[in-house]
Order: C-alpha cells, then sequence, then structure tokens
C-alpha cells in the first residue's frame, strides 16, 4: 500500500537535490570504475586549502568524489582516517538560504559553518549528528552574469580512461534512520521533499530533481546514515558485491521502469530544477567533518576551524 506525505513549508519550494558526494583517498583511483564502467561524464572540478573534487553526471544525477588536500588533520583527513572511504554529504539547492536555516533551528537540526561571503553561492551545514549521520549541505546560488549564462562542456583530464557507453543513471541514495518520523521533518518539513511510504520506508522525491532518497527504519544496534548508492543499469554493467573497494559504498542496483516519477510543481510543471551545481561543483570548504554511520555519543565533528571543536556548533 503507498501512501504519501508531503512537506507543507512554502519557504522551501523549489529545493532540488543536487549531487551526492563521496569522499576517497585518491580520486584517480575511483575513475576505472566511475568512468570506465559507469560512464560518467566530466562536470567539473576544483578545490581549496583542503580538499579537491571533481565531478561526474551519471544519467541526469550528479556524482561529486572530494579527496583530502593539505597537511594531516583536515576535515577529510580525519573522515577517512575514522571511518574510510564512503558517502560525505549530499547537497540541496534551496531558495533562500536564511529562511532554510531558521526553520532548520525550529525544527531541531542544529546549523554550522553558515557562509554568505559569495553572492553566487552562500551556503550552510546541518550538523550530522542530528540529521541521522549524513552532512546535508544547503546552498542558494545566485544569479550568474549574463556572460556565464550558458552552460560550460566540460572536458576529461589528462590521464582519464576513454568512458563507458552511457546508459548507468545515478538514482539515489539508501539511508538508515532509527526514527521515521524525525526522517520525514528533515527531508520534507525542512527541505520539501515529497515522501511515499512503501514498503515500510521513505521515498522521497523533489520536483524537477531526477535523484531521491530511499530512508529506512534500523535499530537501535544498527548505524543510521548512507547505505548505499542506487543506480539505474540501461545496459549490463559490472558492479561490485559489497562496498566499493575505492569508493566505499556499495552500488545498488534498481529497476527504473518501477520509479514513480518526481512530483510536480503547482503548475504542472517540475519546480526547481538545478542547473547543476556551482562551476565545479559543491563547496565544502566549510568543512563540515562527516564521520557519520556509528559514532559514539562522545566523538566530536569538526569544521575546517574550531566551531564543532568541542561537539557544540552555535546557532548560525
Amino acid at each position: 500500500m503507498l501512501e504519501t506525505t508531503a512537506g507543507g513549508n512554502p519557504d522551501v519550494r523549489n529545493v532540488a537535490f543536487d549531487h551526492i558526494a563521496v569522499a576517497v583517498h585518491r580520486i584517480d583511483d575511483a575513475l576505472p570504475f566511475l568512468v570506465g564502467e559507469l560512464g560518467g561524464r566530466p562536470a567539473g572540478g576544483g578545490g581549496a586549502e583542503a580538499f579537491a573534487f571533481r565531478q561526474w553526471t551519471l544519467g541526469g544525477g550528479r556524482f561529486e568524489v572530494l579527496e583530502p588536500a593539505g597537511p594531516q588533520g583536515g576535515f577529510l583527513h580525519r573522515f577517512l582516517e575514522r571511518r574510510g572511504p564512503g558517502v560525505h554529504h549530499v547537497t540541496f539547492v534551496v531558495p533562500h538560504l536564511a529562511s532554510v536555516c531558521s526553520r532548520a533551528e525550529e525544527l531541531g537540526f542544529p546549523v554550522v559553518g553558515l557562509d554568505l561571503t559569495d553572492p553566487e553561492w552562500k551556503e550552510a551545514f546541518l550538523h550530522p549528528k542530528e540529521a541521522m549521520s549524513i552532512v546535508v549541505q544547503l546552498v542558494e546560488r545566485g544569479r550568474p552574469a549574463e556572460s556565464d549564462a550558458t552552460p560550460r562542456v566540460h572536458s576529461a583530464e589528462p590521464g582519464d580512461p576513454e568512458p563507458g557507453p552511457l546508459g548507468i543513471d545515478l538514482v539515489g541514495l539508501r539511508l538508515g534512520a532509527r526514527d521515521l518520523d524525525r526522517a520525514r521533518r528533515l527531508w520534507c518539513d525542512l527541505l520539501g521533499g515529497t515522501a511515499r511510504l512503501q514498503d515500510g520506508a521513505l521515498d522521497v522525491r523533489w520536483p524537477g530533481s531526477v535523484l531521491r532518497l530511499v530512508v529506512r527504519r534500523v535499530g537501535a544496534a544498527e548505524p543510521e546514515g548512507p547505505i548505499a548508492v542506487e543506480v539505474a543499469c540501461l545496459r549490463p554493467a559490472v558492479l561490485p558485491q559489497d562496498a566499493h573497494t575505492v569508493l566505499g559504498t556499495v552500488f545498488h542496483p534498481v529497476d527504473i521502469t518501477e520509479l514513480a516519477p518526481p512530483p510536480f510543481g503547482d503548475e504542472g510543471d517540475p519546480g526547481g530544477a538545478a542547473e547543476g551545481g556551482r562551476e565545479g561543483g559543491s563547496d565544502p570548504s566549510a568543512g563540515v567533518d562527516g564521520d557519520a554511520a556509528g559514532a559514539p555519543e562522545d566523538d566530536t565533528y569538526f569544521l575546517d576551524g574550531d566551531a564543532l571543536e568541542r561537539g557544540e556548533g552555535e546557532s548560525q
């Protein structure tokens, strides 16, 4: 039986699920699988003092890979040391960052790493301890200059493997949560998703976004957080049976013909479709340390500064 719930907050209409990001030791080690096997097409890259990243599209979905840079002790170094490679964050493009952050605090999801210095890329993060053990990046994108409005075609970098054929689509991410009602408050009430309760799990979609989240309840002995990246295989592909040795996550095939379409906006058109991330993608330079699954209660998560050094994030 299918039940439907939807977020009713008018301030979060047109939120888009932009991309899924995975942390690894070396981006180049992921290329044979992401590019050669899955056929990912380049979608930009860049970096900062503490990290480098690249993005690829798989069908209409955007997949990001991060690697640490700089001296030991940076947020990605700590993430990899504590839990190894794996899903680091998910990114949502929101129409008005300040209102979403205010609403997050009201709903019990502390906001950290608020950065309004770049008018074309305002961002904040939800603390993973309260967000079911995953970093949630919130981004408000400014209107680009007219000269930058034309989408750019990204080329492969020297040394990249030949891309495999098209036909592997990124579908979304599976998560575990101990409290499905709290998960609904996060993904629906705060971030405007529409959730269908199916087979005991929340299937959450966003208007105009090709990506989804599937959240299932886990017991007290099981860790919350990422379970698997979902892909639809429209051609043969070799997927590892367990977590990928480089990317540290399971790639779970789904039957795309069984997926419900994304919800639609008020006028019948998909609302809030992100045109892709910032040129070069997300900027987790605020460095939320997403040491996610199974963290003990006294563990701490850090910004790339000292905001959470004692596990105390001040409201922004």
